[in-house]
């Protein structure tokens, strides 16, 4: 038979060592859950900016799903200048532009295959006239 004093330590000490595991599992999971939230938020917001510097370098566009198409990365409702400029992003992306004999000086990063100008084309600009197809 065990004394009083056995059995106070006992569960004394019983207590302690469920409550240092109770604090130590909930410090556990308040300490990952911040740290997994942090580092979410952190990788989504490299991967928005890969993917805008990918979209510039290449012209490729973003795949992330938006809710409106007429909002920017913050959420805001874009202008209609910005809208302006991204179109002429994408014309100046697929523009060719071509010397008055003909030959290609410039081509933007989404042009892949174009076809040589016809002899009207080539009449018109001879004539000092831009010519758009």
């Amino acid at each position: 038979m065990s004394s009083f004093r056995n059995r106070i330590q006992r569960v004394s000490l019983s207590l302690i060592a469920i409550l240092l595991v109770v604090f130590g599992i909930l410090l556990y999971g308040g300490l990952s859950f911040i740290l997994y939230r942090h580092v979410d938020n952190n990788l989504l917001d490299v991967a928005k900016a890969e993917s805008h510097d990918i979209e510039l370098t290449t012209g490729q566009f973003r795949s992330f799903p938006q809710q409106d198409h007429d909002e920017d990365d913050d959420g805001h409702h874009q202008s209609d200048d910005d809208q302006e400029i991204d179109e002429l992003r994408e014309a100046i992306r697929s523009s060719l532009i071509r010397e008055p004999d003909g030959a290609v000086l410039w081509t933007g990063e989404s042009v892949v295959g174009f076809s040589p100008l016809t002899t009207d084309s080539l009449n018109e600009v001879a004539k000092g006239k831009t010519v758009f197809e």
